[in-house]
């Protein structure tokens, strides 16, 4: 799993989220720009997450990939997807 660095509201965000479902990913990089991230995603390094707010520009930018989880729906908890709703 591709994630920001541990000193983000994301990342706190995620690791609150994977204690309270008892998931233990495994980290493969961390990352302090996003932009970066999303370009190790983008060649095969790992499942990021994004922030909502980008969702759609990401969706349409990744729109010929393979994505784990819809792109459609918004964020939320199902296989693959994460939500804070």
């Amino acid at each position: 799993m591709l994630l920001p660095t541990q000193n983000t509201t994301l990342r706190r965000q995620l690791e609150q989220w994977f204690d309270d479902h008892s998931i233990h990913p495994m980290i493969a990089h961390e990352f302090e720009d996003s932009a970066v991230l999303k370009v190790f995603g983008q060649e095969g390094h790992g499942l990021f997450i994004t922030p909502s707010a980008i969702e759609e520009d990401v969706c349409q930018q990744y729109a010929d990939e393979e994505p784990a989880a819809d792109c459609n729906s918004g964020i939320e908890e199902s296989t693959g997807r994460l939500s804070k709703r």
